[in-house]
């Protein structure tokens, strides 16, 4: 399984795994970023649960303009977002996030 993973891949395949990093990356600083902002700046009460729900829907969400350009039928995800903060970090594929609410201090 390790092989298949490191073995070469195709243009194709290639492009794929771009847009798809690509996307993460979008929704993670333009959107997730501009929350944790607004959250703090706004001295709000929000759960790590919800903040997460937020980015499911924003990702589901066909009208989203981060999505445009992209075949938003193909458009999954692997794993939900975890997000973590307040020195209670979990370091685990199985770790979904709490219904704690964001500390300001360090934000995973």
């Amino acid at each position: 399984v390790f092989g298949y993973l490191m073995a070469p891949k195709e243009e194709a395949e290639l492009s794929i795994v771009k847009k798809a990093a690509g996307l993460s990356s979008d929704i993670f600083s333009k959107y997730l970023k501009e929350q944790i902002m607004d959250i703090i700046d706004g001295d709000k009460k929000k759960s790590h649960s919800k903040l997460c729900k937020d980015i499911e829907d924003q990702i589901q969400n066909k009208d989203n303009k981060l999505l445009s350009g992209m075949d938003k039928g193909a458009i999954d995800m692997c794993y939900p977002p975890i997000i973590q903060s307040g020195g209670n970090y979990k370091l685990k594929f199985s770790v979904v996030s709490d219904k704690e609410n964001i500390h300001f201090g360090a934000i995973v």
